[in-house]
């Protein structure tokens, strides 16, 4: 790898950064509020996943809609803010649900 290269890479990893603490910090409550109710009676890897596609519907559109609003996503890293954006909010909403998740019910011998 060039130096030019290493540059590059490391410049656009804070730009990365930058951008998913903006997104996540925006929209942590529009995604808390449309999936936790839902997700606190499924199992945990049930939750995970709807969670994970509730707010991948939110936020990749976002993601694209950046266009003229502050800083600019370059359109190679639209892919890498998405994701890293949805997984942290996943992080987040999971670690808000906690013990709160619903335990699947107990098999009883007869």
């Amino acid at each position: 790898m060039s130096f030019l290269g290493w540059i590059q890479n490391l410049r656009d990893g804070k730009l990365v950064a930058r951008h998913v603490d903006r997104i996540v910090a925006r929209y942590l409550g529009l995604v808390r509020e449309g999936t936790i109710a839902r997700a606190a009676g499924m199992p945990r890897a049930e939750a995970r996943g709807y969670v994970r596609v509730k707010a991948l519907a939110i936020i990749a559109p976002a993601v694209e809609k950046t266009e003229g609003k502050g800083e600019l996503i370059p359109a190679r890293l639209y892919d890498v803010v998405t994701t890293l954006a949805v997984e942290r909010l996943v992080v987040e909403i999971m670690r808000q649900l906690g013990s709160a998740q619903a335990q699947p019910a107990k098999r009883r011998a007869a």
